[in-house]
């Protein structure tokens, strides 16, 4: 991204990624498809911003989305979320706070929609 700053896209599907290291993207550009690696129960993206290009040895920075759709929010804690990730089991999610956000940063547990 520059300035030091790196983004890393974790889960998206093998073989999905039209885009190579040092190509230049624009928003809007399809970076790849969702994935269901790792210990996972669903398709899912983890997104960050971080100040080093290792996600084991890095600083997560601060960043906003232009625009998104929360659609709700796991009601479920870490050890639970755990649980029901080792048995396949699908998240409840709590939808009453569900709104369009502008220039927002997602949450931990947030679920959104991107267009």
């Amino acid at each position: 991204m520059g300035s030091g700053h790196y983004a890393m896209y974790a889960h998206l599907a093998p073989g999905s990624i039209p885009v190579h290291v040092g190509d230049y993207v624009r928003q809007g550009q399809k970076l790849g498809l969702l994935g269901n690696t790792g210990n996972s129960s669903a398709p899912h993206l983890h997104f960050q911003v971080m100040d080093r290009p290792s996600s084991l040895d890095d600083t997560s920075l601060p960043f906003v989305f232009d625009h998104m759709n929360l659609e709700g929010r796991v009601l479920l804690d870490l050890a639970d979320m755990d649980e029901n990730t080792d048995k396949k089991i699908s998240m409840p999610m709590d939808k009453k706070e569900a709104k369009p956000l502008i220039r927002a940063m997602p949450l931990s547990r947030d679920v959104e929609e991107f267009q």
